[in-house]
């Protein structure tokens, strides 16, 4: 339960506030179960797992070199990282909204989402595909009041240069 004055503390940069508050105007009942069934699909990082697994049969190498840094970098960023950090999170959307546990900040979605969009093969489709998925699960991340726009942005800005990173240092 939460107390007086960390309910009366805002939370958040002042981007972060701006950014809630457009999303409250936009946001609905059917749009908010839409949102929650998108990032869930990015829950554990699932979306992107099974999407390397399907590329497997193209580059088996490849497809286990993605999985193998998928894990372990959503491991130091939903470990140590947030442990470090420790930022609150949003206020929940209701009494009956499942917050998630742990600390806001980097959001461990958006690092796993464009850390694999970042390490897919050159197909334009594809590409095109996952960071449209990878968006989407981004954005679901702010609009369900599971984490501040810093913190997705963040996340996301992590997970693309560590997939540039890997793409030029595991001999891709």
């Amino acid at each position: 339960m939460r107390t007086e004055a960390a309910e009366s503390k805002p939370r958040g940069t002042v981007l972060d506030r701006a950014a809630e508050t457009v999303v409250d105007r936009l946001r609905g009942p059917r749009r908010v179960q839409a949102a929650r069934e998108i990032a869930r699909s990015g829950d554990l990082g699932a979306v992107w797992l099974l999407t390397f697994a399907a590329l497997a049969t193209r580059n088996p190498k490849s497809s286990a070199k993605a999985v193998l840094i998928l894990t372990i970098g959503a491991a130091v960023v939903n470990g140590p990282l947030k442990s470090i950090v420790r930022r609150d999170r949003p206020q929940p959307l209701d009494d009956t909204t499942q917050q998630p546990r742990g600390s806001s900040f980097p959001s461990g979605h958006a690092y796993s989402s464009w850390l694999a969009v970042g390490m897919l093969p050159g197909i334009r489709p594809l590409k095109l595909a996952a960071a449209a998925m990878a968006t989407t699960i981004t954005v679901s991340r702010v609009y369900l009041r599971y984490h501040h726009l810093s913190d997705v942005l963040a996340g996301a800005g992590l997970g693309w240069l560590s997939a540039k990173l890997a793409r030029k240092h595991l001999h891709w």
